[in-house]
């Protein structure tokens, strides 16, 4: 079935163009679910929430900024870097969280040392080395329990805002979050290697750490994505069925659903109720990419 709205109109239409049977319905809507609840449900959503908490932060810094006055400001400047630098914290102990959950459960799974816990460190391994973001949100973990939580700093600016004729509109607020490299030049090699002090040494200044954690949560969907196979490999059967489903749908990509018919009993004329489950069309995407990833690495 595909859900849609006639164009100018509220009206919500069913397009109802494929019958299944219970068996098949059944299966389908399973099969669907459990990969839905494996890419939803792992600890890559620790990572998820600890940074929408922390852009949330800064955005409420901001907020206020724009909205108080100067004195209320700076009285709680102090606070407010309290509560960056432990949302920081959070954000970098998830990736190392990640990382443990994921190679203890592949071990569990296949034993270590065997091609598939193999496969997933060398996931990780390849993050931490072509991802900036990954590489410095993994190591500020350390900087920040193992040396001083003032290696993270909150900058608070206000600046005018001009037309292009140079009349001033307004104040501009910012709040960022950045990685003080003063701090991390002081830490012990053992918890900030050569190769990343001489990464930040080339930097122009310190690093704006919002961005950096954008893409390290980019690089954790990645090795979930790329790791799926080796993390559930129980799921193998339901991946082809949502793939299967996928093709069922064809062109129709907005709007899919699964729906049941149920009769109403007691009810004249008789009646029917339509349950259904809206299915995302990302979830048909990435199950179809887990297993293409699948299938070269056999094929390889």
């Amino acid at each position: 079935m595909v859900i849609y709205k006639k164009a100018g109109s509220d009206e919500t239409q069913f397009d109802l163009f494929h019958r299944l049977s219970d068996g098949e319905y059944v299966e389908y809507l399973a099969a669907y679910q459990r990969v839905d609840k494996a890419i939803g449900g792992g600890l890559e959503m620790y990572a998820e929430e600890a940074l929408r908490q922390f852009e949330s932060c800064l955005e409420s810094i901001k907020k206020f900024m724009e909205e108080g006055n100067l004195s209320i400001i700076r009285a709680s400047a102090e606070l407010w870097q309290r509560s960056i630098i432990c949302l920081a914290l959070t954000f970098a102990a998830s990736l190392n969280i990640h990382q443990e959950h994921g190679l203890t459960r592949a071990k569990r799974l296949h034993g270590k040392g065997s091609i598939g816990f193999v496969a997933l460190k060398a996931l990780f391994n390849r993050e931490y080395d072509e991802c900036q973001g990954y590489r410095i949100s993994y190591k500020l973990r350390n900087l920040l329990v193992h040396h001083t939580i003032e290696c993270v700093g909150l900058h608070l600016s206000a600046r005018e805002e001009r037309s292009p004729g140079g009349i001033v509109v307004g104040d501009k607020y910012s709040a960022i979050a950045r990685l003080r490299r003063d701090q991390c030049e002081e830490t012990a090699k053992e918890y900030l290697n050569v190769a990343i002090r001489n990464e930040l040494a080339e930097m122009e200044e310190d690093p704006d750490l919002l961005p950096l954690f954008r893409d390290a949560l980019a690089s954790i969907h990645r090795v979930a994505r790329d790791g799926f196979d080796v993390l559930n490999p129980e799921l193998r059967k339901e991946l082809s069925k949502v793939v299967e489903l996928d093709e069922l749908f064809g062109a129709r990509t907005e709007g899919r659903a699964l729906a049941r018919f149920v009769p109403i009993a007691g009810t004249l004329p008789r009646q029917t109720s339509m349950p259904h489950t809206v299915l995302d069309p990302k979830i048909f995407s990435y199950a179809k990419e887990v297993l293409l990833l699948h299938s070269n690495s056999t094929s390889g």
